[in-house]
């Protein structure tokens, strides 16, 4: 297994905010959850950002949607496009995927690799990071 950058040190950060809709007890959620990578001597190369949001009033909810956010101040890094954009919703709870392939293309040619954050949120506007993974390194 190739290194992409070399020796790469990931940080996940999540956060979240709740608005509400007093016209009819519905709250809307909003969570975000980046995996963040930097490199020695390099910085920041890679931020894969969810942006998770769905409305919720206790006993049920609705509008779930999620977007992709990226950043690549990393040299020579590029995005290559989303390639997991999945809600799986049932009774009480769902859980979003959200992967995309980023690529590091040095001379002598291109490594790619992908980025995935899961979560679940639920009707009482819980928020739980299942899985998440950053591009360290290629096979």
């Amino acid at each position: 297994m190739e290194d992409l950058y070399g020796e790469v040190n990931w940080q996940f950060r999540s956060y979240g905010q709740n608005a509400t809709q007093p016209s009819d007890n519905w709250v809307t959620a909003t969570e975000v959850t980046e995996a963040k990578g930097s490199v020695p001597l390099i910085g920041t190369v890679y931020v894969h950002k969810q942006i998770l949001t769905w409305d919720y009033n206790g006993s049920d909810y609705r509008n779930v949607s999620q977007e992709l956010d990226y950043k690549l101040p990393g040299p020579a890094a590029a995005y290559k496009g989303t390639t997991t954009d999945d809600i799986d919703r049932d009774a009480t709870s769902f859980t979003a995927e959200l992967s995309a392939e980023y690529a590091f293309d040095p001379p002598g040619g291109e490594r790619r690799k992908e980025a995935t954050i899961i979560t679940k949120g639920d009707n009482n506007g819980n928020h739980e990071v299942l899985s998440k993974s950053a591009p360290a390194s290629t096979e």
